[in-house]
């Protein structure tokens, strides 16, 4: 048994080495550079878990001067993220799946 996790683990290893440019790209596709849709990087990182999806705009809307983010918006953008595997949800609150970070693209900051 012991060996099976062990090589599950180095496969996944693998496959996230595997496509990391490609995830990198997708994400940057759809959710721009550090200059074209802050909000959607922040609402993104914001997915933790925890918060519910009212706490992510009220959140972005803090930290982002001029954001206008509506819960359909939000809702919209957390179901096309989730059909393409990058969130899951658990009854009313969505996770990440990733951390933008991990790819080198910058996140809106929270204030303080």
């Amino acid at each position: 048994m012991d060996d099976s996790v062990e090589i599950l683990k180095e496969m996944l290893v693998w496959m996230r080495a595997g496509s990391f440019d490609s995830v990198k790209k997708a994400f940057l596709d759809e959710l721009g550079s550090e200059t074209s849709k802050p909000e959607q990087r922040l609402a993104y990182e914001l997915l933790d878990g925890a918060r519910s999806q009212k706490d992510v705009i009220a959140l972005c809307r803090r930290a982002i001067p001029g954001c206008k983010i509506s819960p359909a918006t939000l809702s919209r953008w957390v179901g096309g993220w989730e059909r393409r595997g990058w969130v899951e949800r658990s009854g009313m609150v969505s996770r990440r799946l990733f951390s933008l970070g991990d790819f080198g693209i910058e996140v809106p900051e929270l204030p303080s």
